[in-house]
């Protein structure tokens, strides 16, 4: 049930208009003066229409009170007159009304003029409504909206910023398209208006217009907004072009670089194994054409053993294994030669899946030819290397043989002890020589590769008179041949000289060997159990020839020397590698 506010001071009429109301099914409620009036609105009385009497008597009339509640609450108000003059209309002129009725005019004229102030407020309601909802959208749309006519003045403007004009917006508003945009711009316009209007379909044009001293690209939809303007949607299009002007410029760039690079480069898709774009220095690895590579498997072109290699990658990048970036194949070229090309690849994905390649390749054909020369030389090389070591070889076991037959044919034993000292010295330099013709660089030796087969040569041409132990500790020590002769020959002079004279009138002997490193410093260890090495004999003072090369060693190498004599003899050598 509507409720409906009857404003009248004559207490009479309220009651027969009220009267008149409730028949018609309206709740009504009646306010003597405008200010009683204007509180029951205040607070909070609920209304949906005030039939407002114009005359009130003394106080607040009816259009002042009509503005104040309407300052506050938005409802339909109808004016109810005893008068029809014309100075009583224009005093409710200026104020928003949904009806003026005349006092006495009947029942029907009044209902009437309740239901279509209702029915009016109700549209406007809907408009004021739809008003808002238009509003929202176009503050919601980036692009600026332009009414203009058919002869280029603006009518209309829509827009999210004034900042995006080139005048105030309403400065705009009434200006042509001549003022904005000169002459010769303005007649291309308007001709594109008048296709609009003669096809009646929508036209796009692009434009441009110098804002702030920076000149901004538009992109405009025109469309017929009635039979004398058009609609304009205008969209900056300034940050498109320039990115589209500098992906043209990128890929302008990549196809200079990729066409005109000095290597050669194509893409690969895996799924299908063909190529999917050459540059011209594949083609002239090839032989082929680009429109031949273009519908080749890459394996066409790869010699048996290299297309193996490429379909198991092809295979292994497929099932996610990893593989590595940098690979060399073989190709055959067109007519029939071959070429070696060292690629690099960088794999292409979709969706974390690799799905091809682009690879960049270079001609190796001459460093692998330099490079087969080279290995051939090398082993030209060592074939002839191994021969002259073999030779060396025989001529130290030569020397060695004569001097141990020598010893054997002379009568005095001390002649034919020097010469078997000299075999064995020669012995340990054929020793070291050996193993030495054996490594790759000829040059550095590990010590557990010389030292324990030095030994047993030296017990092989020295025969045990007693039985010895021997007590070997080498650690993996590599020391340059310069080092290691010095050492050979020290050791072969001790282990002599132990088997000599350390175990005289003993049943058996124990000789100990060891060698180690810490840090930079090496340290030879030898010693034996037997009688001990006398007091006085040192390697300066002895007269003995093996003490003084023993001496003369240890001074080559730089090396120091420490001699204990209890419970049988010890030699300490430390050395700085």
């Amino acid at each position: 049930m509507k409720t409906i506010m009857i404003v009248e001071d004559d207490p009479i009429t309220a009651m027969n208009e009220m009267a008149i109301l409730n028949d018609y099914g309206y709740r009504v409620i009646i306010a003597d003066t405008g200010e009683k009036a204007v509180d029951m609105c205040r607070e909070g009385e609920v209304v949906d229409l005030i039939l407002m009497d114009i005359d009130l008597g003394p106080g607040m009339d009816g259009p002042e009170a009509a503005q104040k509640i309407l300052a506050e609450r938005t409802l339909p108000i109808v004016f109810l007159t005893s008068h029809s003059e014309r100075e009583m209309v224009e005093k409710v002129r200026g104020i928003t009304r949904y009806g003026y009725v005349i006092k006495d005019s009947g029942d029907f004229v009044l209902t009437s003029s309740i239901e279509m102030a209702f029915d009016l407020f109700d549209a406007h309601r809907k408009a004021h409504a739809e008003s808002q909802r238009n509003a929202a959208i176009l503050r919601g749309i980036p692009d600026l909206l332009f009414v203009i006519d058919r002869r280029g003045r603006y009518q209309e403007i829509y827009v999210p910023d004034s900042s995006v004009l080139p005048f105030p917006q309403d400065e705009v508003i009434g200006k042509t398209l001549d003022d904005i945009f000169g002459s010769d711009e303005a007649e291309r316009l308007l001709g594109v208006f008048d296709r609009c209007f003669q096809t009646e379909q929508a036209q796009s044009v692009e434009y441009e217009l110098e804002l702030a001293g920076e000149k901004r690209q538009y992109d405009a939809r025109i469309t017929k907004y009635d039979g004398n303007s058009i609609l304009a949607i205008s969209r900056d299009i300034t940050e498109r072009k320039r990115a589209d002007e500098l992906l043209r410029e990128s890929e302008t760039k990549y196809r200079q670089l990729f066409h005109n690079a000095p290597a050669g480069i194509y893409e690969v898709d895996f799924a299908t194994q063909r190529f999917t774009k050459v540059n011209s220095l594949i083609c002239e690895y090839t032989g082929y054409t680009e429109k031949e590579l273009l519908t080749m498997n890459p394996t066409d072109i790869l010699t048996e053993e290299s297309r193996k290699i490429f379909l198991e990658r092809v295979e292994n990048i497929l099932k996610g294994m990893p593989v590595s970036k940098e690979t060399e194949y073989c190709i055959k070229e067109k007519d029939g030669r071959t070429r070696w090309v060292e690629l690099h690849n960088e794999f292409l994905s979709r969706d974390g899946i690799i799905t091809g390649a682009a690879v960049v390749a270079h001609d190796i054909t001459a460093r692998k030819q330099a490079e087969e020369s080279i290995n051939a030389f090398i082993a030209e090389r060592e074939l002839l290397l191994r021969e002259v070591h073999h030779r060396i070889k025989n001529n130290l076991n030569m020397v060695k043989s004569l001097l141990m037959l020598q010893s054997r044919a002379l009568n005095s034993p001390e002649a034919s002890r020097a010469l078997k000292d000299a075999a064995g010295r020669m012995q340990s330099m054929e020793i070291l020589y050996d193993k030495l013709y054996r490594t790759e660089g000829f040059r550095d030796l590990n010590m557990k590769d010389f030292l324990p087969p030095l030994i047993e040569e030296i017990f092989d041409v020295f025969p045990d008179t007693i039985p010895v132990t021997r007590n070997i500790h080498v650690e993996d020590i590599v020391l340059s041949s310069k080092v290691l002769l010095p050492i050979g020959i020290i050791v072969y002079e001790l282990i002599t000289n132990s088997k000599r004279y350390a175990f005289r009138d003993r049943d058996n002997g124990i000789i100990t060997l060891s060698a180690e490193k810490n840090g930079n410093v090496v340290t030879v260890h030898y010693s034996d159990n037997g009688i001990g090495l006398p007091a006085t004999v040192t390697v300066e003072s002895s007269t003995g020839f093996g003490m003084k090369l023993v001496g003369m060693m240890v001074k080559q190498i730089r090396a120091s020397l420490l001699i204990e004599r209890s419970q049988g003899t010890k030699y300490t050598i430390r050395l700085e590698v």
